[in-house]
């Protein structure tokens, strides 16, 4: 304690003998205190200014790095579901076309012309100045429609089917993504043509074939009726297949279970000629098609959604659909009305 007394009365020229008062301790306490302020601010404010100096660095070095980061463009993929999404299901054909954000998003009607059922993509994509690569066509509930893609390629599609594609097919790779049912006859042009699905990626060069898939069922199936086409999955669960005419591949990805027809003769393709393949659907399945279809929705009485009755055959869809419904035998004991867009499936 006595050296400490020492070294202040050195520090602030006291002499050796000197007492200090007490004014003199709060003079010299004050003093003290003022000095360690001081010094405390000095370094508050190299610290301060050492964080700055750190966080500028860092900002500058990031905003130097995410400016030279090349901005990928969506692939056709992440396209189609932003493209999917921005559709609000009605009763027209549209063509969508983004690049991303929803304020860039352009959603025009297609109009069939009677005398050409046939649209021509082309035609239809005028504003050459937007930056998209890919565009999604839309058929709704109760319609199909035939398209030629932009490399002269025919794509029909079945109702509720939306088909996004390359908007220039004259170089490298041709590809479009299908969220539905398609019927292509790819025209040969030398270019690889890849039909892209939730499941599978379809490689060819030039022949005809059908797809089914429809996001929303479990099931992916296709036939080829002419040429080659080389099928993977889009998720590793099979081995790729190399299909050959007459063969029809059909993958369930809810059990994982896949299955080649190598005698299909070609039935698949029958819907766009108004007739419905039916192959052991349940109840549930049929009507789901059918509610595709004619853009209805049906309601099924619960005892019928119990019976093990599954259907096979063909249907007629060229009529309507309570025309089509009372061809079925498994439903003579049944009653089908319709009102307006609800169709009704009641014990008699």
């Amino acid at each position: 304690m006595d050296r400490r007394k020492e070294n202040y009365k050195r520090i602030f020229n006291i002499g050796p003998d000197a007492r200090l008062d007490a004014e003199a301790k709060s003079d010299l306490y004050r003093s003290i205190l003022r000095q360690y302020r001081r010094r405390r601010s000095r370094r508050m404010f190299g610290y301060a200014t050492g964080i700055a100096a750190t966080f500028t660095l860092f900002f500058l070095l990031y905003t130097n790095y995410i400016a030279k980061i090349p901005v990928e463009p969506f692939d056709i993929v992440q396209t189609a579901r932003y493209n999917q999404d921005a559709v609000h299901v009605g009763g027209e054909l549209l063509l969508v076309s983004s690049v991303g954000t929803s304020d860039n998003t352009m959603i025009n009607a297609l109009k069939v012309d009677s005398s050409n059922h046939i649209l021509k993509l082309d035609e239809h994509m005028t504003n050459t100045d937007r930056k998209e690569k890919y565009a999604t066509v839309y058929v709704p509930y109760g319609k199909r429609q035939a398209f030629v893609l932009p490399d002269k390629s025919t794509a029909w599609l079945n109702a509720g089917s939306y088909l996004t594609f390359r908007k220039d097919m004259s170089q490298g790779l041709r590809e479009v993504y299908l969220n539905g049912e398609g019927y292509f006859d790819i025209t040969h042009t030398g270019q690889p043509f890849v039909v892209r699905t939730a499941e599978t990626d379809i490689n060819v060069l030039g022949t005809t074939f059908n797809v089914n898939s429809y996001e929303e069922d479990s099931n992916t199936i296709i036939e080829l009726l002419t040429g080659g086409v080389s099928l993977q999955s889009t998720k590793g669960l099979f081995e790729g297949i190399q299909m050959k005419p007459g063969e029809r591949v059909s993958f369930d990805s809810k059990n994982k279970k896949i299955s080649i027809n190598r005698n299909a003769n070609g039935d698949d393709v029958l819907w766009t000629k108004r007739q419905l393949v039916l192959r052991q659907l349940s109840i549930d399945d049929l009507a789901r098609k059918l509610e595709r279809i004619y853009n209805v929705k049906i309601h099924l009485d619960s005892e019928l959604r119990t019976l093990p009755v599954a259907y096979s055959g063909r249907l007629n869809i060229d009529v309507d659909i309570v025309s089509s419904l009372r061809s079925l035998y498994e439903l003579n004991d049944y009653e089908i009305t319709q009102i307006e867009k609800e169709v009704r499936i009641r014990r008699k």
